[in-house]
């Protein structure tokens, strides 16, 4: 078998656990309601075999610089890290670094990269709203990640139709909540910012 067909056949399993775990998903109810709280103890015993899993993919994905492949284990870790919540927070540095690395060396030249961009920022937001009351995890990498979109949001020239731009706004407020007073030294910068596209 090829490489680029193991990939695929890759993306398409991913697609499928991407499908499970977003069915766990109630939206329409509260974080702690009982169907999620039970969604959540239903995925807790697979939790480790799950984050194994995904970190082989993830990391597959990123040697091969194969984004179909990326996007969709973006798309399951942001899942995966909606439905655990808190329970995620262990696995936040086997991610977190991966996440940061497409951040930099992605360029949101066209629309595919665009899309790549804003899933990984949208996982960010999801990864560092898991460890939200664990600031001695989160504290240094949302203080560089607040700086690097704000700086994308304000200076990078982004189209209004670019998605980045509201998965920018979502994640910088997930990063407040997790800097909480510490986020005011980005408020000079961000809010004029916002306001220009309000």
């Amino acid at each position: 078998m090829g490489k680029e067909t193991e990939l695929k056949m890759q993306t398409q399993a991913t697609a499928a656990m991407t499908s499970m775990i977003r069915g766990l998903i109630d939206e329409e109810t509260a974080e702690d309601s009982e169907v999620n709280v039970a969604n959540k103890k239903l995925l807790d015993p697979y939790s480790a075999d799950i984050v194994k899993a995904l970190q082989g993919l993830f990391n597959t994905a990123l040697t091969a610089k194969y984004s179909p492949l990326q996007e969709e284990v973006l798309s399951t870790l942001s899942c995966f890290a909606s439905v655990l919540d808190s329970a995620f927070a262990p696995h936040y540095g086997a991610f977190m670094p991966g996440l940061l690395s497409i951040l930099d060396t992605t360029k949101y030249e066209n629309q595919k990269d665009q899309e790549l961009r804003a899933s990984c920022i949208e996982v960010i937001g999801f990864i560092l709203t898991s460890v939200k009351d664990q600031p001695e995890i989160c504290h240094d990498d949302s203080i560089v990640i607040a700086r690097k979109l704000i700086d994308t949001l304000v200076n990078g020239n982004l189209a209004d139709s670019d998605p980045q731009i509201t998965a920018i706004t979502n994640c910088v407020s997930q990063i407040a909540v997790c800097l909480k007073d510490e986020f005011k030294q980005f408020l000079p910068t961000i809010v004029p910012a916002l306001l220009k596209d309000a």
